[in-house]
């Protein structure tokens, strides 16, 4: 199906499709230059859909076509059965959207929870996949003996998910409240509330458009995309995956991420040793918009390599 273009400050516009799979509605965003290099981006939890113009920018500045599909409970794409597995039904929802715009093979980037999609996909579809770049990834909380390194209020979410599921129904829904309280001018001081440094990122001019522009993406299906999100963190043990992707993974972490610091992302490593990480020590869990132009250069050097092979 024809995607729309949408009007965006920036000049590089960001294009909205969607296509139906079986009953559902899926989503798809797309951005940078149309038959270009082409991105499968595996978004997060805040960031990576688009509404960003630096991102839409330097993806056009790079010759990167990058489709983004919105993950179920985000954006504008429909919950799967109760009780689906995510990652299949994801993996799935992703060759739809590239069969539907006839592109075979995509590098993939992904962002903070983005990561194990992006695993997932290149295991079962080795010759769709290139290589995967990985922003501030994520590594499997469940072979970690502690959450005392995250913030209090990151912590409270991943306790329970792990010891009582049902609160963190309860924590999202107050959340929500407490993000429609704020509004679209304030809604990440709910969100970085206990990391000064992100947060002083998010109230920088610069980024204003990009996160009022996200408020409607992420409250859209009342937070029921995070907390998937939560469940494959703390109740599949999905490391293993990475020891069963064959092609290239490179991460890029911040040093100053308290919720994925360096060395917890490192644990990646005992399940594939070829997995290459580079830390940027003055970043944050912000790592993919203060240092987009970086991101998106590496990108698409990554991409350019793989074309010459």
């Amino acid at each position: 199906s024809s995607g729309a273009p949408q009007a965006a400050l920036s000049g590089r516009p960001l294009e909205l499709g969607e296509l139906r799979r079986g009953a559902r509605r899926v989503g798809w965003r797309r951005y940078g230059v149309k038959g270009g290099k082409p991105v499968l981006l595996l978004h997060g939890v805040y960031f990576g859909a688009g509404e960003y113009a630096q991102e839409r920018e330097w993806a056009a500045r790079c010759g990167l076509d990058v489709i983004v599909p919105e993950r179920p409970g985000y954006g504008r794409t429909q919950l799967p059965a109760k009780g689906a597995d995510m990652l299949p039904v994801q993996v799935d929802d992703c060759l739809a959207i590239l069969a539907d715009l006839d592109i075979p093979v995509v590098y993939l980037l992904s962002h903070d929870g983005g990561f194990p999609f992006a695993l997932k996909l290149a295991k079962e579809h080795p010759g769709r996949v290139s290589g995967i770049f990985a922003v501030s990834p994520s590594a499997p909380f469940k072979d970690s003996a502690s959450l005392d390194y995250l913030p209090r209020q990151h912590r409270m979410f991943m306790w329970a998910a792990s010891h009582a599921f049902w609160a963190v129904r309860l924590l999202i829904r107050l959340g929500m409240v407490q993000m429609r309280n704020l509004g679209p001018e304030h809604w990440m001081e709910a969100v970085f509330e206990d990391l000064s440094y992100d947060l002083e990122v998010m109230r920088e001019p610069a980024f204003r458009q990009g996160m009022l522009a996200a408020y409607g993406y992420h409250m859209n299906q009342g937070g029921k995309g995070y907390e998937f999100d939560l469940e494959l963190s703390m109740a599949i043990d999905w490391g293993p995956l990475a020891g069963d992707v064959q092609v290239p993974i490179l991460g890029l972490v911040g040093g100053r991420n308290p919720i994925s610091p360096p060395d917890f992302v490192r644990g990646l490593q005992k399940f594939n040793s070829a997995i290459e990480l580079r830390e940027i020590p003055e970043a944050g869990q912000t790592l993919c918009l203060t240092h987009a132009e970086q991101c998106w250069r590496l990108l698409a050097e990554l991409a350019e390599c793989v074309e010459k092979r």
